[in-house]
């Protein structure tokens, strides 16, 4: 009853005061009695009555609503809710939903195996990991209803239920020991940025280091198994990885 009773008020007042919508920063716009969309406005005080909603609001969220849907480019937005931002692919996530009326992503039922479609570019369909540093397992149950994207991703994907940090509990460590198998004093990769007195040279994910192999110790389970098994999918996994494909047979998987 609050929503429609706003939603009617709102529109009576867009009615009688004028609107920002598609006059955003526009210098010329002149509203009933006289108000006004742009820059100093509101030094002015001479504002239209949705000016903060229409055309300052929406250069701060990543969604669209009923007052940004058709809106006129703002050039400081984040995503778009134009009629033309499918066509310039920077609509907001939920620009179908609420603003063509499509059944939202989370109101969807889970794709199946046989309805899933490659992305562009790729031959096979990607995994994808998500990693949150300092995120615990037991969020995805206790908290679940307050995060309905993660637990969409939870319900229609892949999860683990249990799961031990290695040691130091940093996220490169981490990730590498997940592809691996490996602890990381066995892969090497013992922290996000480090130095090593051999070499004389230090580490980073964001320097040219990435791709000596003499900081990886490790081999990808994924290439393991293409070399055992020679399925030619399996091989699709590493083509973007930066591991050193040397020394894996020594050493023992956990």
């Amino acid at each position: 009853m609050s929503l429609g009773l706003g939603l009617g008020l709102g529109l009576r007042k867009l009615e009688k005061q004028g609107s920002c919508r598609k006059k955003c920063f526009d210098a010329s716009f002149r509203g009933l009695e006289n108000c006004r969309c742009d820059v100093a406005c509101k030094d002015r005080g001479d504002c239209c009555w949705d000016f903060e909603d229409t055309c300052v609001e929406s250069t701060r969220i990543w969604m669209c609503n009923k007052f940004r849907c058709g809106e006129t480019r703002l050039e400081a937005s984040l995503c778009s809710c134009s009629d033309d931002c499918l066509q310039r692919k920077d609509c907001c996530a939920d620009y179908k939903s609420v603003c063509q009326g499509e059944t939202s992503w989370l109101e969807e039922n889970c794709d199946t195996a046989q309805q899933s479609q490659c992305p562009e570019g790729f031959d096979l369909p990607p995994v994808i990991l998500f990693s949150m540093d300092g995120f615990r397992a037991e969020y995805l149950y206790t908290w679940d209803t307050l995060m309905p994207n993660i637990n969409k991703l939870k319900t229609c994907g892949i999860h683990s239920k249990y799961m031990r940090a290695m040691y130091p509990t940093k996220t490169f460590p981490n990730h590498y020991t997940i592809v691996t198998g490996l602890y990381p004093e066995s892969h090497g990769i013992i922290d996000n940025n480090m130095y090593d007195v051999n070499l004389n040279k230090n580490f980073s994910l964001s320097s040219k280091e990435q791709n000596n192999p003499a900081w990886w110790h490790g081999q990808p389970v994924c290439s393991i198994l293409h070399v055992a098994t020679e399925v030619t999918s399996i091989s699709q996994c590493d083509r973007r990885t930066l591991f050193s494909l040397s020394g894996a047979s020594s050493m023992s998987p956990i």
